[in-house]
């Protein structure tokens, strides 16, 4: 009996890594320049985090993101190690920002701060994001349709109807963020539950 429970809970651990590591392969998958909070109260100031994760074997070196229509002059947050520049257009308007001078080495990711005014109007915003490489290689996170390379975006609800989330104050991943994502984090939740259940039955 003891050598049937000694491959009985073998086994379950077994299976519990492999559930382990399906799970972190699905979360790799995630990976792409994105803003939180993903949705906002029209008209309120807000302040946003772009995370921005490296997918390839050298450094990310630079980002650059431009920011929508309608979008209220934002002020940036410094940070240690980096440098920012700003586009402006003929009236002064910021249009742009491009950050430089650190590094976000391979299988890293770091995030850059920035606050500012949600336009009046509901809807969805879309920015256009650069991301630089240290072998000179630059990745665009342009696109409004599909998840091939898709564009960071907020959704702006009208403040009548709007409900703030705990999750998304918190500085969670975007609401909008492409369907792939929301499962792919739900999976590996639910698989690192299976396994921690496994590990205490073995005790």
């Amino acid at each position: 009996a003891s050598d049937w429970s000694s491959d009985v809970c073998s086994s379950d651990l077994s299976g519990a890594s492999r559930a382990l590591l399906i799970a972190v392969a699905l979360l790799a998958l995630e990976g792409h320049v994105t803003i939180a909070p993903g949705e906002v109260t029209s008209g309120a100031s807000t302040r946003f985090t772009v995370r921005v994760p490296t997918e390839r074997p050298v450094p990310t070196v630079k980002l650059r993101l431009e920011f929508p229509e309608g979008l209220g002059a934002p002020r940036f947050l410094t940070k240690p190690g980096w440098t920012y520049e700003l586009e402006k257009d003929a009236a002064g308007k910021v249009v742009a920002v491009t950050w430089s001078g650190g590094r976000i080495g391979a299988d890293e990711f770091d995030e850059f701060v920035f606050t500012a005014r949600a336009p009046e109007a509901a809807g969805t915003l879309f920015f256009k994001a650069y991301q630089t490489y240290a072998s000179g290689e630059v990745v665009g996170w342009v696109n409004t349709e599909g998840e091939d390379g898709p564009a960071p975006r907020i959704v702006v609800q009208d403040s009548v109807t709007a409900a703030p989330t705990v999750k998304e104050a918190a500085g969670a991943p975007p609401s909008d963020a492409p369907r792939g994502g929301r499962w792919m984090g739900g999976v590996a939740l639910a698989l690192s539950a299976v396994a921690l259940a496994l590990g205490l039955r073995r005790r």
